[in-house]
């Protein structure tokens, strides 16, 4: 999924405007807008992916949407993402995912969980609760 779907994923999971983003987040409506169509990526390290970010945090406070972040639970190490399949199975959207001070933020389908690996995870709050309990 690129940057741009993922995005878009949250405002619609988030039922936020872009309006909304810009108001939380301090960018400007062109800075989004570019975002939101895939013109434009922000850098991994940049101010305003941390605004971004900041901003997606406020509304999904505001809206009682959870973003958070999971140590890997160890029964899916070595699992890929589609096997797991987060999303269908508890409503999950992964952000991105570190693992000794590596981040990836565009998360493909057959990237396989290692140990030590930190998802940043998005959803409601119940579907985290699911994840704690959840075993193979």
């Amino acid at each position: 999924m690129n940057f741009y779907e993922q995005l878009n994923t949250y405002i619609k999971q988030f039922e936020c405007s872009s309006q909304e983003l810009v108001n939380a987040s301090g960018l400007s409506s062109a800075v989004i807008s570019r975002y939101r169509n895939g013109e434009r990526t922000p850098n991994i390290r940049s101010k305003q992916l941390e605004n971004l970010a900041n901003g997606l945090y406020k509304i999904s406070f505001s809206k009682k949407i959870n973003i958070s972040k999971v140590k890997i639970p160890n029964h899916i190490i070595g699992k890929t993402v589609l096997e797991i399949d987060l999303r269908a199975k508890f409503g999950l959207n992964i952000i991105a995912i570190e693992n000794q001070g590596n981040v990836i933020e565009l998360i493909e389908p057959n990237y396989i969980f290692k140990e030590n690996d930190i998802l940043y995870l998005s959803g409601a709050k119940n579907a985290f609760l699911k994840l704690s309990k959840w075993r193979l």
